[in-house]
């Protein structure tokens, strides 16, 4: 399996009345009654599966992306089909399933036990701190972009904890009915993009796939998905994004948590942290 990284993006957001970072807010705030997104920082690599079939003339290979990148996806498969058959002369349509289940809530977690490390340097208080952030969660939806809709369309809760670009949307969509909150530590995600060699080589897509994946780093591409509240990896497209993004919010990665591995064994697994934390 081929994997590659590329964008960015994460948000969190913390309940009134807790202990929360040292914060940049946007000036968006509800006429009725406060409701926050928090911005945690995190970078978004898109995550991508390729693998295909041929069909007719037409190659076609399938995204399994997490579900805040659909939207984004939606915008760039077209894209992609166009440079693709004038490149190749070929063409080639991309199917998008639904993705059942999410990391986000890893990602959260992760976010918020960063900034605790820098404002605490003490496990004891890190974990103080967690257990009285997910103290106040009234919903733990199955994934990033089903909390959303419970908070900003069933109207439930005070404060979201979401991806970035989810925050960036809401606040595009309910203009100066929310404030953004940007904790001075969060986390870059940059979940995995990757070719599955077994399908891609059984149905003849390798070339389509890597050619999938390779454009994501154009700089068509990487414009894109900043307008899509995705944190460019390119440097040079991200600065010039500095408007929409804060860039002075430190980052923690998952190199700082060992990798995946030893994450989810260490803050994940049965009898792990979070379950020390959180009382089901």
């Amino acid at each position: 399996m081929k994997q590659n990284q590329k964008f960015s993006n994460f948000t969190i957001t913390y309940k009134e009345g807790l202990a929360k970072p040292q914060e940049k807010s946007g000036c968006n705030k509800k006429k009725r009654r406060s409701r926050r997104l928090a911005a945690v920082t995190i970078l978004l690599t898109l995550a991508l599966t390729g693998c295909g079939r041929n069909k007719s003339d037409t190659l076609t290979i399938t995204n399994v992306s997490y579900d805040p990148t659909r939207e984004f996806y939606e915008a760039y498969n077209p894209v992609f089909e166009k440079y693709y058959e004038n490149k190749f002369g070929k063409k080639v349509e991309v199917i998008t399933p639904d993705p059942k289940s999410s990391g986000g809530a890893c990602w959260n977690f992760l976010a918020a036990l960063s900034y605790a490390k820098e404002a605490y340097g003490d496990e004891a208080k890190e974990k103080d701190f967690l257990k009285k952030l997910y103290a106040q969660v009234s919903v733990m939806d199955s994934g990033a972009r089903g909390s959303t809709t419970t908070f900003v369309e069933n109207q439930k809760g005070d404060v979201l904890i979401a991806w970035e670009n989810e925050a960036l949307t809401t606040m595009s969509s309910y203009p100066d009915e929310y404030e953004r909150i940007t904790p001075s530590v969060s986390i870059l995600a940059q979940p995995s993009v990757a070719i599955v060699d077994d399908n891609a080589d059984a149905n003849g897509t390798q070339e389509v796939s890597r050619e999938y994946l390779s454009y994501l780093y154009s700089d068509e591409a990487q414009r894109m998905a900043a307008e899509y509240g995705y944190r460019p990896s390119n440097e040079e497209i991200l600065n010039a994004y500095a408007d929409q993004f804060d860039l002075d919010v430190k980052l923690y990665t998952i190199k700082d948590y060992g990798g995946w591995d030893n994450a989810y064994k260490t803050y994940f697994d049965d009898g792990a942290m979070f379950d020390e934390i959180y009382e089901y």
